[in-house]
C-alpha cells in the first residue's frame, strides 16, 4: 500500500510547491508556519519529514488487522483552532469525495477481509480507507509545522491524484483475494468505474532536476535553503513570464523613436532668455522613485490630474513631472542654488506613461464616471515605469495586467445598469487598495488583478452571452433580408407585367409579399412550400384575364382561391371577419376590372381605403460620403450622414488583392474605425456572414456597433481611417494608439 499511496502524497505536495509559486494569491508567502524549535529547518527538510511521517502513518494503520481488537483506535470529538480549518474541511471532502465514488470496491474489500482474517467490519478503520489516508495526511503535514493554507492545498492535490490510484489498489487487492476464493463472485470493478476512469484528468507530474530533487530530500538540509531563497526571490519580485515578442520590441522601439523626433522638434523651437535660471541637477533614480511613493500616497495634487484629464490638450506626463519637480523642492532635496530635474532614463518613462494614460482616457472608450477611477492607476503605473522600464516591452507585466483587467471592466461601462455600477464598485476598490499598497513590490499588482479578475467572471460571462445574441440576432436580420429579396422579385415581376386593380396590387405588395418572405424564411427558396406560395397570384392573374373579357368568375375555383387567399391574410396576422372583408373586396375589384380602368401607381394608395392596409417597417434612408452608409448605431435603423462637404471616398472599385486583406479578419480581430461624430472607436470582430462576407463588430460589452461590408472595409483602409490591433488587451491597443497619435503629431 504505501509504494503507491506514498508516491501520489509526494507529486500533491510537488504540486502545491508549484501553485505557491505561481498564483498571485500566495506571493510572497511562507510555505512555513512560525513554530518553535523549527526555525533552523528548512522548507524541503520539512516536507521530506512530512512525506516520512506519511509511510510511518500507513504502515501503522496495518495494526488494525491484528486480532487483538482492543487496539482498535476509539474515535472522539475535539475542537480545532482556526487556522487548522482549511486543512480539516479539505480533509472532509476528500473523506467524502472518495468513500462515495469508491464505495463498492471498499465494501466489496471490507467484506472480504471480515472473511479472511475473521475480524468484526472495519469500515472506516480499514488501512485502504480515504478516512486513514486524510488521517495520516493531515497528521503528517501537521508536525511539519506547515501554514494551513499550504497545507489545505496539499491535501485538495491528494484528494485528485488520489482518485485513480485507490481505484486500481482496490481493483487489484480485490482481485487477487476473489482468485484465492474469497467472496470471488463479489463486484470487483463494474464498467461504470472504468468509465469514469477514463474522464479523470490528472495533474501534470511536476518534473525536477538532481538539485531539486536533493532539495526535496530530508537529508541536505543546505540545497532545501537554496531553493526555499530562490523561491522566496521569485515571489518578493511577483515572478512571471518575462518574455519579449519581437513585435511588442519594434513597437517599443517605434514609439521611443517618435518621441525622440517630438521632443527634438520642440528644442528647435525658439525658446524665451531666461537669466535667472538655476543651474540643474538630475535627481537619482531613488530620489525620484522616493518623490513618486509620496505624490502617490496623498502627497501630490491630484486635483491638477484629474483636470489635465478633462482638458483636450493636456498632458498628464507634463502634469506628473511638474508635480515631482516640485515635490522635490518642497521636500529639500534640492539647494538653494539648483533646480532638479529628472534623469533622462526616468524622464522617458514619466513621459512614455503618461502618453499611454492619455491614450487610455482620452481615446479609448470611457466614460466621464471611469475617469475618476482609472485615473488612481496613474500615480502607481508610473512608480512601476520608472522602477522598472521593461513594463513597457513585458506584456506579462504585472501592472499591465492589472491596468489591462481595470480597462476591461471600465470601457464602454457607463453604469447604466446595477451590474455595471457593482463592476465599476470592485474595480475602484481595486484601484484604491493598489493606490494604498504598491511599494515597487510587483507581486501587490498581481494579488490585487488575481481579485478582481475572479469578481469580473460573472461579468465576463454576460459579456459572451450578448455577444453570440448579437450574432444570432445579425444572422437571423441578415436572412430575413435575403428572404425579402427573394420575395420582392417574384413580387415585382408580377406587379411589373400586369396592369392590376389597386386593391390586388396592395395585396401583392404587402400581405402576399410578407407570406412570401415568411415562408422563405422558415422553408427555404427551394421548399414545395415555397414554391406553391410563389404560385398564389396566378389564379387572381386568370380571374382578371377572364373578367376583362367579360367572362364570368369561376365559382368552381373560388374554393381553392379563398383558402389559399386566407392563408397569406393569416401570416399577417389578419384571420376571421378581417380576412373574409379583404378577400370578398379583393374578389369584388376583380370582376369590376377592365384594362380601361387603370388607375396611376401613385395614386393607389391614396385611392385605397385605409382600413386594409398593414404597417411597413420602416426604411433606411440617407447616404454617406465620408463613411459607408451602414456604418449605424446599434439600436438605430437610420444610417449615419457624414458631413457633405467632407472628401468622397475612392471611387474605383476596390480589388480582389484589398478584399481578400479584409476578409481575412477573423473572428476575434480587433479594429479601429472612425465614430459617426468625431473620433475613433476600439471594436472586435464577432461575426462573419458565410452569405455575404459581410462583419458585424461589438464593443467591449458584446452589444453590436457596426456591420459592414467587404467593401466598405477597404474604402475606409484607403482613407486610412482602419487600425488593425494584433492583440485584444486594451493595454497594448493603447500602445499602438500612441505610437499612431506621434506620428500624427
Amino acid at each position: 500500500m504505501p509504494v503507491t499511496v506514498v508516491p501520489a502524497f509526494e507529486q500533491a505536495i510537488r504540486l502545491a510547491q508549484k501553485k505557491f509559486d505561481d498564483l498571485p494569491e500566495f506571493a510572497g508567502t511562507s510555505i512555513q508556519a512560525p513554530a518553535e524549535g523549527s526555525a533552523n529547518v528548512s522548507p524541503a527538510t520539512a516536507l521530506g519529514n512530512a512525506i516520512r511521517d506519511f509511510r510511518g502513518k500507513l504502515i501503522d494503520s496495518l495494526d488494525v488487522l491484528a486480532p487483538d481488537q482492543t487496539q482498535f483506535q476509539k474515535f472522539h470529538l475535539s475542537l480545532i483552532e482556526d487556522e487548522q480549518m482549511q486543512t480539516q474541511l479539505a480533509c472532509e471532502k476528500l473523506v467524502e469525495r472518495l468513500t462515495y465514488l469508491q464505495r463498492k470496491g471498499l465494501l466489496s474489500l471490507d467484506q472480504r477481509l471480515v472473511k479472511v482474517m475473521e475480524l468484526e467490519p472495519l469500515g472506516s478503520r480499514m488501512p485502504v480507507s480515504p478516512q486513514v489516508f486524510a488521517d495520516a495526511a493531515r497528521e503528517a503535514l501537521a508536525e511539519a509545522h506547515l501554514t494551513d493554507e499550504f497545507k489545505a492545498l496539499v491535501i485538495q492535490d491528494f484528494d485528485l491524484i488520489l482518485d485513480p490510484v485507490l481505484s486500481d489498489l482496490l481493483r487489484d487487492l480485490n482481485a487477487g483475494l476473489a482468485t484465492a476464493g474469497i467472496l470471488p463472485n463479489l463486484v470487483i470493478q463494474e464498467e461504470e468505474e472504468r468509465i469514469r476512469r477514463q474522464s479523470i484528468k490528472l495533474p501534470e507530474p511536476i518534473k525536477t532536476d538532481d538539485k531539486a530533487a536533493s532539495a526535496q530530500s530530508a537529508g541536505n538540509q543546505n540545497a532545501g535553503g537554496d531553493e526555499a531563497d530562490r523561491t522566496s526571490h521569485d515571489n518578493a519580485t511577483g515572478g512571471y513570464d518575462r518574455k519579449v515578442d519581437e513585435n511588442d520590441r519594434a513597437l517599443f522601439s517605434d514609439i521611443i523613436e517618435q518621441l525622440k523626433s517630438l521632443q527634438a522638434r520642440n528644442q528647435a523651437l525658439p525658446q524665451e532668455p531666461d537669466s535667472a535660471a538655476l543651474p540643474k541637477r538630475a535627481m537619482a533614480k531613488s530620489e525620484t522613485i522616493a518623490m513618486l511613493d509620496k505624490l502617490q500616497h496623498g502627497g501630490g495634487n491630484i486635483d491638477a490630474l484629474l483636470a489635465t484629464i478633462g482638458q483636450k490638450d493636456g498632458s498628464i506626463a507634463e502634469t506628473i513631472k511638474r508635480e515631482l519637480i516640485q515635490k522635490a523642492e518642497t521636500s529639500g532635496i534640492t539647494q538653494n542654488q539648483e533646480q532638479a530635474t529628472l534623469a533622462p532614463e526616468e524622464d522617458t518613462a514619466v513621459q512614455l506613461a503618461g502618453n499611454l494614460f492619455d491614450v487610455m482616457l482620452k481615446d479609448r472608450p470611457n466614460g466621464d464616471a471611469v475617469a475618476a477611477v482609472l485615473s488612481q492607476m496613474v500615480m502607481p503605473f508610473v512608480r512601476a515605469a520608472v522602477s522598472d522600464p521593461q513594463l513597457f516591452l513585458e506584456r506579462h507585466h504585472p501592472a499591465r495586467q492589472l491596468l489591462n483587467t481595470v480597462s476591461e471592466a471600465c470601457e464602454d461601462n457607463l453604469g447604466e445598469t446595477a451590474q455595471e455600477r457593482d463592476l465599476l464598485g470592485h474595480v475602484e476598490s481595486a484601484v484604491r487598495k493598489i493606490g494604498a499598497e504598491y511599494d515597487g513590490d510587483n507581486s501587490k499588482f498581481q494579488t490585487v488583478d488575481a481579485q478582481l479578475s475572479s469578481q469580473m467572471e460573472t461579468h465576463r460571462r454576460r459579456v459572451q452571452m450578448t455577444e453570440k445574441r448579437a450574432g444570432e440576432a445579425q444572422q437571423g436580420q441578415e436572412r430575413l433580408e435575403i428572404a425579402r429579396l427573394q420575395a420582392t422579385g417574384i413580387v415585382n415581376n408580377i406587379t411589373r407585367q400586369y396592369a392590376l386593380p389597386v386593391v390586388l396590387r396592395h395585396f401583392f405588395n404587402t400581405e402576399w409579399l410578407h407570406h412570401l418572405s415568411v415562408t422563405a424564411l422558415r422553408k427555404g427558396k427551394d421548399s414545395d412550400a415555397f414554391v406553391q406560395a410563389s404560385r398564389i397570384a396566378q389564379p387572381w392573374i386568370d380571374l382578371l384575364d377572364m373578367a376583362d373579357l367579360g367572362e364570368p368568375l369561376p365559382l368552381s375555383h373560388l374554393d381553392t382561391l379563398e383558402n389559399s387567399t386566407l392563408a397569406v391574410l393569416a401570416s399577417s396576422g389578419i384571420t376571421d371577419e378581417a380576412a373574409q372583408d379583404i378577400y370578398q373586396n379583393l374578389l369584388n375589384s376583380v370582376s369590376e376590372w377592365t384594362e380601361e380602368i387603370v388607375t396611376p401607381r401613385e395614386e393607389e394608395l391614396s385611392s385605397y381605403g385605409q382600413q386594409f392596409q398593414t404597417p411597413k417597417l420602416p426604411e433606411k434612408s440617407g447616404t454617406a460620403t465620408a463613411m459607408p452608409a451602414s456604418i449605424q448605431h446599434a439600436n438605430s435603423d437610420v444610417a449615419v450622414v457624414a458631413d457633405p462637404d467632407a472628401e468622397p471616398l475612392a471611387l474605383s472599385a476596390p480589388t480582389e488583392a484589398e478584399l481578400e486583406e479584409v476578409r481575412g479578419y477573423v473572428v476575434g480581430t480587433w479594429l479601429q474605425l472612425p465614430k459617426p461624430d468625431s473620433g475613433f472607436q476600439q471594436l472586435k470582430v464577432s461575426w462573419v456572414s458565410g452569405i455575404s462576407g459581410s462583419i458585424m463588430l461589438v464593443n467591449r460589452r458584446g452589444a453590436r456597433v457596426l456591420v459592414l461590408s467587404p467593401t466598405e472595409l477597404v474604402e475606409l483602409k484607403r482613407r486610412n481611417e482602419l487600425l488593425v490591433f494584433e492583440n485584444e488587451s486594451p493595454v497594448d491597443q493603447a500602445m499602438r494608439q500612441l505610437l499612431e497619435k506621434l506620428k500624427r503629431q
